[in-house]
């Protein structure tokens, strides 16, 4: 991931590339009292690996780090743009529709999606302050309208790509406390995304059930290669 402003991975490499370069200087030095110059041409060589694959396991560490941030952020990306599809054919009050007291509607699926995103990813990778609660998500009763929700999910999912698009490589293994769980930074990665695509998927469906017949299809395939008929 991008380490803009995170100094420490840098200063770190920088700092073995300095004790190396000081232990090239010594080798050298021993070599030369002792008239070993093929030892000391050796011990360069030696050196000089050492510090190439220093900067090699930092570079792929860093490629690693910003393909788990992409992807998940692309992940979140798609999984907004379906639930932006499915809300926009819904009335006011079919955002709100729920099959019965027990179940939930589709407003509170998106408050929920919006909390869990802050907290497992904004907070817990990103390490804001973890504001979250919980029960909030479930029991507000028609009290936003659609393009409120739209635009708190909307920032939800903007400020979680934010957070992982800062996060050093080495936080990806880190272990850190998320809503009483004992999770690396890549576990909550892959929490945070699999639970929004779940909840998208349950949207859908709630979705067509309340619009039947005249639900609008995200995606018809329309060649053989896409599965069309």
């Amino acid at each position: 991931m991008n380490l803009a402003g995170r100094k420490g991975p840098q200063l770190y490499v920088a700092g073995r590339c300095v004790f190396f370069s000081w232990f090239v200087f010594v080798c050298l030095f021993i070599a030369q009292i002792m008239g070993q110059a093929g030892g000391a041409q050796a011990t360069v060589t030696t050196a000089l690996t050492s510090i190439e694959r220093e900067l090699g396991m930092s570079a792929t560490l860093e490629r690693l780090s910003n393909a788990v941030g992409n992807e998940a952020c692309d992940e979140l990306d798609d999984a907004l743009r379906v639930i932006q599809h499915c809300v926009n054919q819904l009335t006011e009050d079919q955002v709100w529709w729920r099959s019965s007291e027990s179940m939930n509607s589709v407003a509170n699926l998106m408050l929920h999606l919006c909390g869990n995103l802050r907290q497992w990813i904004v907070s817990g990778v990103g390490g804001a302050a973890d504001i979250r609660e919980r029960q909030r998500e479930f029991d507000q009763r028609s009290s936003a309208r659609k393009t409120d929700l739209i635009q708190q999910i909307e920032s939800a999912v903007a400020d979680a790509k934010m957070a992982l698009s800062g996060t050093p490589a080495e936080e990806l293994l880190r272990v850190r406390r998320i809503q009483g769980n004992d999770v690396t930074g890549m576990q909550a990665i892959f929490h945070a995304a699999s639970h929004f695509r779940g909840h998208t998927q349950e949207i859908v469906h709630m979705t067509r059930c309340q619009l039947g017949d005249f639900y609008a299809f995200d995606f018809i395939p329309t060649t053989a290669e896409q599965g069309a008929p």
